[in-house]
């Protein structure tokens, strides 16, 4: 039998201020900040497509974004972002960990079985913007940068 994860539930408000301490905001600026208002956009697409496309690094990849919906359907993003070893500068990760039930805040560190892997990739313009979803898989700066498997 597995211990409980290390998470609270808490309302929506906190949950906010644990992603953005200090009375901060998302903004697309920020790795978290674009992964957070992606998420958002993508829960009601049809609403927010316009939103969705303007944080997609390539949004034609994404189509009408029903499929990665569906793929995300059950998770619950986390509030820790995750640089790349090789282009820490360039590529962050922010994951996914199954439910989706409540609003929760971590307050501490446990291994997840399994995790959905949103990979961001900061632009020109000075945007982080979503490059793409894995399961379980940190894509490589060279996969993300170049398109060459490692």
């Amino acid at each position: 039998m597995s211990a409980p994860l290390p998470l609270e539930i808490v309302s929506d408000e906190e949950a906010v201020s644990a992603f953005f301490p200090g009375g901060g905001r998302p903004d697309p600026t920020t790795p978290l900040g674009s992964a957070y208002m992606w998420w958002l956009a993508l829960l009601d697409a049809n609403e927010y497509r316009t939103a969705l496309e303007s944080l997609s690094y390539n949004p034609d990849d994404w189509g009408d974004y029903a499929s990665v919906a569906a793929e995300l359907d059950g998770w619950s993003m986390m509030q820790n972002v995750h640089y790349s070893p090789n282009a820490p500068e360039k590529i962050a990760y922010v994951k996914f960990m199954p439910g989706d039930e409540w609003s929760m805040r971590a307050f501490g560190e446990a291994p997840l079985e399994s995790a959905q892997i949103l990979t961001i990739v900061n632009c020109p313009d000075g945007w982080w913007r979503v490059w793409g979803v894995s399961k379980n898989y940190f894509p490589s700066a060279n996969r993300v940068i170049h398109g060459i498997e490692d």
